[in-house]
């Protein structure tokens, strides 16, 4: 960090509490749409209908942060060089791969999984340019709905990715906290009035910007004085906060319940029980593929086998929820993932050739 800022991030590369996070994410998504197809709309007074979004937040949130995270990681490695082309090289490599692999399994086997009606799995219908969209992600601007209904999110992360190097800079100077918060404000006021975005495609994306912004706000915090709460409080405030989005499910909520996500995330001490690590960095490892994947698995075994008795049902889908993404992971995101990160990495110019001493005569 600049002068001003000069302490690291206290967020480790490998912090389990921002895999309980990421695993608290996704699986809040997998909930959702097993609480859609039973039918189920509430728990109490809590909306689990909403527990999708409310997982989305959380990845938000968790994305920004750890991404920050890892333009300082790279910036410390490289000193002086240009962030922004390895940073969107690597973020490339790591979305794409899987995605265009879940849009083309989709479109090829024609899965009925482009939104729901009535607790029912319905396709949507696109043409080319509505699929070349959803290859590339960028439904949203294209005016397309996403063949795969989890793919809603995946637009707001590209954009997202464009300005993140930006921010990184900005938030490196003496003030920038404050003026990260001035600007989480004033995009509060953009997505309260939509209107100019949504000419250029991205009036979506602009209610989700406050959303994303915290998550950088825990990462210019964590370089700061933070306390050292016990850590049992990390996944007792994730449970506050949703059930506070779920009693009061509006975008609006969203952004005041990522705002303290933010904030929270770098005061509480690192998780040392062996079981919550381990289990929160299998699933957060995971993740990405359960998250483009599980919508299939549901349709698959309760929609596709819905003949079947309810206990072959759960054990079909609960197989195959966990064996395509652990497929998945190991045969293209990895791959994918270290080709990124060779391709880029820094040039380094080669070192001189030492030729040996010219042994000549001494002169007579």
């Amino acid at each position: 960090m600049s002068k001003g800022s000069q302490h690291e991030s206290c967020l480790a590369g490998d912090s389990s509490n921002l895999d309980l996070l990421r695993s608290v994410a996704v699986l809040f998504v997998v909930a959702n749409h097993l609480f859609v197809v039973s039918g189920r709309f509430f728990v109490g007074p809590l909306n689990v209908q909403e527990l999708g979004r409310l997982g989305v937040l959380f990845f938000f949130v968790h994305t920004c942060c750890v991404l920050m995270c890892s333009i300082a990681r790279q910036e410390s490695k490289a000193p002086g060089q240009s962030i922004a082309l390895s940073f969107f090289v690597r973020r490339a490599f790591r979305i794409y791969p899987l995605s265009v692999f879940t849009v083309a399994f989709v479109s090829i086997f024609a899965l009925p999984l482009g939104h729901f009606q009535n607790g029912t799995h319905v396709a949507v219908h696109l043409d080319r340019l509505g699929l070349f969209a959803n290859y590339f992600l960028v439904q949203d601007i294209a005016n397309r709905p996403s063949i795969l209904v989890t793919l809603w999110s995946l637009p707001y992360e590209m954009h997202m990715y464009l300005l993140l190097p930006i921010l990184y800079l900005l938030i490196k100077h003496r003030d920038g906290f404050y003026a990260l918060t001035i600007l989480w404000v004033a995009s509060i006021v953009v997505a309260l009035n939509p209107y100019h975005m949504a000419l250029i495609g991205l009036g979506g994306f602009s209610q989700y910007i406050p959303c994303f912004l915290p998550g950088i706000m825990a990462y210019r915090l964590s370089t700061q004085r933070h306390a050292q709460l016990p850590w049992i409080f990390w996944p007792l405030s994730l449970l506050a906060i949703g059930c506070l989005f779920l009693a009061v499910p509006r975008i609006p909520m969203g952004w005041v319940i990522c705002a303290l996500l933010g904030c929270a995330i770098p005061q509480f001490r690192e998780a040392t029980h062996g079981v919550w690590k381990g289990f929160s960095r299998i699933v957060a490892r995971y993740s990405y593929g359960i998250y483009l994947t599980h919508l299939i698995c549901i349709w698959f075994a309760f929609e596709r086998l819905r003949a079947l008795p309810s206990a072959a049902k759960w054990l079909i889908f609960l197989v195959t929820a966990t064996a395509f993404p652990v497929v998945l992971y190991h045969a293209l995101e990895s791959p994918m993932i270290n080709l990124g990160r060779r391709l880029s990495r820094p040039s380094t110019s080669k070192p001189a050739v030492v030729l040996p001493p010219v042994m000549t005569h001494p002169a007579s």
